[in-house]
């Protein structure tokens, strides 16, 4: 998976999350959000994959926890999932 962010992390802001991920014969639904990994606190951004390539606007909360990241995660057609995490400052 390759991930370019662009914004800020400006309390209200959005950033702007594309990328480009392999996909099988279905490709995942991705959820992103900013701050913590239980996403407590965070509005959650859903995105679709289109031809291996996405395009994602997450909303920065109000209130950044201290250690938050850009938290990605993947759902398969399976149900399985799947995250990561992308420092941010």
């Amino acid at each position: 998976m390759t991930v370019e962010v662009a914004g800020s992390l400006t309390p209200g802001s959005e950033l702007h999350v594309e990328g480009s991920i392999d996909v099988g014969e279905k490709a995942p639904t991705l959820r992103m959000w900013v701050g913590t990994e239980t996403g407590v606190g965070s509005m959650k951004a859903r995105g679709d994959v289109h031809g291996g390539h996405f395009h994602v606007h997450v909303v920065v909360p109000d209130e950044v926890p201290a250690g938050s990241a850009l938290w990605i995660e993947a759902m398969g057609s399976d149900g399985d999932r799947e995250s990561v995490s992308i420092p941010v400052e």
